[in-house]
């Protein structure tokens, strides 16, 4: 019953999974459809042994530093799950370079972390998320998931022995972060409605009934979350809905302190904030939906900011004055207002902000047909992430010097940093994301590029040259990207003057004249973007002659927060009609013969 209407479900039933009637059902379903789907077997046994032909299974990922150790993944034909390994750094060179790691073969001085395979041994069900290495190099702390319910285990375990020092924690939301002396672990809890809204602080081998809680979050629109960030003295802890955030940082070298607030929260102002040394970086939609990077000063001294956890009552007040008629800074409304109720709330009094807006120098807009997304900083570079003309995008701009031991006064922040360059590439229809890995002293950075018929590549990024090299491109045996071609395409909506990109790929013998098959794919909704990707579940369509599109509708983020804010509530419909306006296109310009359209 819902607001007094009531509703008859008639297979409630079907919820009890060890039930003998729905077991009974559920075999005589498969048993169904095994026969009906008989004569397609032949081709699916086909599909199967195309797809394990085009695969690689003995593999490894690009080996990613932390500390004095090379982290790396791999995995092995025939197992289902990978091993975690590290290997020690060449400390004695000046700039040691990446190890090359080959698929079964071990390096000198490989350690093994943690072998999934043999975890998951026994289970119905296990996966494995955050692994990270203490400060120190000597555990390693990871999650452990065996239900599939996204509740997860914290595991500590000692690198040299393999030996489990701590497994108590349970039950949590994904994610941890080590303070600096390796002492305590960071990590979410979820609500009923499996939404993070709280964080913990948990010292590595003490009961658990000991945690203190750091934050939380009351108000059910906002979601809690955390990162690492690259400066490694701080963690950014963020308080999100679809419109609004607000963000912390957490001092690693102060674990017993509560998180420091930084931007206070403005009502449909997001915001990113990414520590810079000696000041802060900024990607906000206080000026402009679409993105305004910005820089921020720290202050001088930052123990006015550090605040004991447990000191005062938790939920005091909002960080910042307020006016009671609910405007904030420069007469933005404010979430923070007296009358709004439920905000985060630390175990601590009312706290200063450490750059509050009106603190923000603006540093570069977003131009038309863009839409800034997030920052992250380097000692003597920036990465700003950005979508253009639908596509995404890394541009990175030169520091004047590194940073300093004294904060920056905001007279200088306009200055500190150069012109953007972006990164360069030969394929139009592509994504371009950052890639983990560098350090926040390191000078170059990573990138991970791919497209419809290009395998994904990690490519080194020197920003001081813009060269380019490869360290890692996946193997897919059998494949020829340069039989294929992808191409860009606007469709025009049915309102006669909305344009919706499609990206879309075919064998290069494969012409418009409305003979072929095709497959449409389309998701629009939450600002997510279907950026193009490979796949090699998608290449025995290709190499047959199906002509593969993805039609890029509002509701998505491709076009900016416009593209999104044009495709929900009261507007949702046009999430449907451009799907539906690609697919006649497809057909009315000769790609897809009538009748032969596949839509998902």
């Amino acid at each position: 019953t819902f607001h007094g209407d009531s509703f008859a479900d008639p297979w409630e039933w079907l919820r009890d999974k060890e039930d003998p009637e729905v077991l009974a059902h559920l075999e005589a379903e498969n048993a169904w459809t095994d026969r009906v789907t008989a004569p397609t077997r032949p081709l699916r046994d086909r599909l199967v042994s195309e797809f394990r032909a085009h695969t690689v299974e003995t593999d490894t990922t690009v080996p990613v530093r932390e500390g004095d150790w090379w982290y790396f993944s791999r995995t092995t034909e025939g197992h289902s799950y990978p091993s975690h390994h590290r290997v020690p750094v060449d400390t004695t060179a000046p700039d040691p370079a990446v190890p090359v790691v080959l698929p079964g073969a071990p390096l000198p001085g490989e350690q093994l972390l943690v072998d999934e395979e043999v975890c998951a041994r026994g289970q119905e069900f296990f996966r494995l998320a955050s692994l990270s290495p203490s400060p120190d190099a000597t555990r390693i702390a990871w999650q452990r998931d065996l239900a599939g319910d996204e509740r997860w285990t914290v595991v500590v375990q000692d690198v040299a022995s393999g030996e489990v020092l701590d497994e108590g924690v349970t039950g949590t939301g994904q994610g941890l972060a080590w303070s600096a002396d390796g002492r305590f672990l960071l990590y979410p809890r979820v609500d009923d409605a499996w939404r993070q809204h709280q964080l913990w602080l948990h010292e590595v081998g003490a009961e658990p009934r000991t945690d203190r809680l750091v934050l939380e979050e009351p108000d059910e629109r906002f979601a809690l979350y955390f990162a690492t960030c690259r400066d490694r003295a701080w963690v950014e802890v963020i308080s999100e809905s679809t419109t609004t955030s607000e963000v912390w940082l957490w001092p690693t070298a102060h674990p017993d302190c509560a998180p420091v607030p930084v931007t206070g929260r403005t009502r449909d102002v997001l915001v990113d904030v990414e520590p810079a040394g000696d000041h802060l970086l900024l990607v906000h939609s206080a000026t402009s939906r679409e993105g305004t990077l910005a820089a921020a000063p720290l202050p001088g001294d930052l123990a006015p900011f550090l605040h004991p956890l447990g000191e005062g009552a938790a939920g005091d007040g909002p960080h910042d004055a307020v006016p009671t008629d609910g405007s904030g800074e420069d007469g933005i409304p404010s979430d923070v207002g007296p009358h709004d109720g439920a905000r985060p709330t630390s175990t601590g009094t009312r706290r200063e902000l450490l750059a509050p807006p009106s603190s923000w120098v603006p540093l570069r807009e977003a131009d038309e047909g863009e839409r800034l997304l997030g920052v992250e900083a380097f000692s003597t570079f920036m990465l700003l992430s950005l979508r253009s003309g639908g596509l995404t995008q890394i541009e990175y701009r030169l520091r004047d010097g590194a940073p300093g031991d004294v904060p920056l006064p905001a007279a200088g922040l306009v200055d500190v940093w150069g012109a953007g360059q972006r990164v360069a590439s030969d394929t139009p229809v592509r994504t371009i994301e950052s890639a983990a890995g560098p350090r926040f002293e390191d000078t170059t950075f990573r990138v991970e590029h791919q497209s419809l018929v290009v395998p994904p590549q990690v490519l080194e990024v020197d920003p001081r040259t813009g060269g380019r090299r490869v360290l890692k491109e996946l193997e897919v045996p059998g494949w020829d990207a340069t039989r294929f071609v992808e191409e860009r395409h606007w469709v025009t909506a049915r309102d006669g003057h909305t344009r919706v990109p499609v990206s879309l790929v075919h064998r290069r013998d494969v012409s418009a004249d409305s003979t072929a098959p095709g497959w449409l794919y389309g998701y629009g909704s939450y600002e997510v973007s279907m950026d193009p990707f490979f796949s090699v579940m998608r290449l025995p369509l290709l190499e047959r002659g199906v002509v593969y599109a993805i039609a890029h509708v509002r509701g998505g983020g491709e076009l900016g927060r416009a593209w999104y804010e044009d495709g929900k509530l009261e507007r949702k419909p046009h999430t449907f009609t451009d799907f539906v306006d690609v697919a006649h296109w497809m057909v009315s310009s000769g790609w897809v013969a009538p009748g032969r359209l596949a839509a998902e």
